[in-house]
């Protein structure tokens, strides 16, 4: 009888300890939670990302394969921040540029619409250039304005059946932007690993 009663005395303090850990961990997650750091930071930045819009610039050159990009528990590592999963910042391969200067091209053109949202060019051949998104973007933030009849000149190369932009020149007001430096780089990628 004695046995029975230090075995099962000896269950229920089991189990208590095992219940009290639980909730002083989900207290700390939840303490992290609120703070931003810990476990949920790292799942914050994914859901940021994924929620990110893509500007018309999902593909190309910098695009990684979704096979490329690492699924949870694929990294070997818990996962929970400060640093405890480095090899994940070597999981995807650095970005590779395969323009030359042979496949940059020089237009001549004019604008035949401008918004803040979209410039439309026409080349001297009758080509209409979208000049939208990102690269809009970035050029406006970099003082570039057009309107309707300005006389202008692109250069840029051939990437995915579009032309990419490179550099922008407004021959009617004097606003030059450069877009992409000569690897074809956009230039609101930031400076990525060339530290």
């Amino acid at each position: 009888m004695f046995k029975k009663i230090l075995l099962g005395g000896l269950l229920v303090g089991l189990i208590g300890v095992l219940i009290a850990g639980a909730v002083i961990r989900t207290n700390a997650r939840a303490a992290d939670n609120a703070t931003g750091t810990g476990a949920q930071r790292g799942r914050a930045v994914e859901v940021a990302q994924a929620a990110a819009p893509d500007n018309g610039q999902r593909g190309g050159r910098w695009a990684q394969p979704e096979s490329a990009v690492p699924q949870t528990g694929t990294t070997g590592g818990r996962g929970y921040g400060q640093g405890r999963n480095q090899q994940f910042q070597n999981a995807l391969p650095a970005p590779q540029a395969d323009i030359t200067d042979a496949d940059w091209m020089t237009l001549t053109g004019k604008v035949i619409s401008a918004t803040s949202d979209l410039i439309e060019i026409e080349t001297a051949a009758g080509e209409v250039i979208p000049f939208e998104g990102q690269p809009l973007y970035y050029a406006l933030g970099q003082g570039f304005s057009a309107q309707p009849d300005d006389a202008v000149i692109v250069s840029g190369f051939e990437e995915d059946g579009e032309f990419k932009i490179g550099q922008v020149t407004n021959l009617s007001n004097g606003a030059s932007v450069t877009l992409r430096d000569s690897s074809g780089r956009p230039g609101w990628a930031g400076r990525g690993r060339r530290r």
